[in-house]
């Protein structure tokens, strides 16, 4: 008998192949990431945004790339192996090269076509506010996810700090909303130009507002890696049918006629009681002034000038691709060196000498 229930014990802490499970966070559910990604360089892709392109749209941020979701997908296995799938999104069946990336993270990944997701009335869409406005829809994502921008990188953060815990620690598997307590967001003077990116997040509140007047808006507000749930996407579209599919009927931005869905969600999450905000934790980033100064200091000592300090879950490096060639290298050797645990290390000699990083290596 007792040999019995001892032998119990040792198959039920094995998962497949005699694996052992992490028991810790065992009862934890899993949580798939998101990228949204984009080669802008790819002639279909190109041709497309030509042929559907507007004058009244708003200005769109620079989508071009150096590889960082590479250096992106490496911190996670460093800093976040606790994750599930990882799930990039992308237009025209576009891809690129994984093999400068280790053997278990590549098994992680998944490329999905916009056409996968995405209802075919509002493609080709080249919005990334569309795009975001349907991301529960990807086949096989888990309930829990992380969406992130390729030039966010993963700071320090278990699995069981993603989730809110109850009394005496006892975990409640309700899902995070890292964020900021941000009611000047949704007051300053951009809620008066239709020109500004801020002007959105003005429609997202008073959209908000009108569809939910006995409801408190949170003023819930985030650049970072965002903790969702397909629960709440859900509860955000049945809520704000006509604003979600304003936004996803626009091929480009337009700032002056639609919500922000990731804005839109996370508030909804929170004030609707599927998520619980997280206001101590942070997001740190730079921009393009000071990048020269970011790289010379990533290159001392990865964490040593505080980018994972303060409580902070990610950070990001704005418009890499902006920069000279010698700081997009310097960058490339220096976050090879700080997440060489989710790099192959045979592409050492070659990940940083092609742009973007890694497409030549073999």
């Amino acid at each position: 008998m007792v040999e019995t229930v001892l032998l119990a014990i040792l198959v039920l802490g094995l998962g497949k192949k005699g694996i052992p499970l992490a028991q810790p966070e065992s009862h934890i559910p899993v949580v798939d990431v998101v990228y949204t990604w984009v080669d802008t360089s790819d002639a279909k892709w190109a041709a497309a945004q030509q042929a559907h392109k507007f004058r009244g749209s708003s200005p769109t941020q620079s989508l071009d790339n150096a590889g960082e979701i590479l250096i992106s997908l490496a911190s996670l296995e460093a800093r976040w192996p606790w994750v599930g799938k990882i799930h990039i999104a992308t237009a025209f069946n576009q891809s690129f090269k994984l093999h400068s990336l280790s053997q278990q993270l590549q098994q992680k990944i998944s490329f999905v076509d916009h056409t996968d997701f995405i209802p075919k009335e509002f493609l080709p869409t080249f919005s990334a506010p569309a795009i975001e406005a349907h991301l529960h829809r990807i086949p096989g994502l888990s309930e829990h996810f992380i969406y992130q921008n390729d030039d966010f990188f993963a700071c320090p953060l278990t699995a069981a700090d993603a989730f809110a815990a109850g009394p005496k620690g006892v975990h409640v598997q309700k899902f995070k909303v890292f964020a900021l307590h941000a009611p000047l967001f949704y007051r300053t003077r951009a809620c008066t130009d239709s020109k500004l990116w801020a002007f959105s997040l003005c429609n997202t509140k008073t959209a908000f507002l009108r569809r939910l007047p006995q409801a408190v808006f949170p003023n819930v507000f985030w650049h970072g890696a965002y903790f969702l749930t397909k629960q709440a996407y859900k509860h955000t579209w049945r809520v704000f049918a006509s604003e979600m599919h304003r936004v996803s009927a626009h091929r480009f931005r337009l700032y002056r006629a639609n919500v922000q869905p990731i804005t839109l969600v996370m508030n909804m999450a929170v004030s609707q009681g599927y998520q619980q905000p997280d206001f101590v934790h942070r997001f740190n980033g730079y921009g393009v002034r000071k990048q020269r100064a970011f790289v010379e200091d990533m290159a001392k000592g990865f964490d040593e000038k505080g980018y994972c300090q303060q409580n902070a879950i990610t950070f990001f490096h704005q418009a890499l691709t902006k920069s000279s060639k010698d700081v997009a290298l310097s960058f490339c050797h220096a976050a090879f060196s700080a997440f060489s645990a989710g790099l192959n290390q045979t592409a050492d000699k070659c990940f940083c000498a092609a742009t973007p990083f890694a497409s030549k290596c073999t």
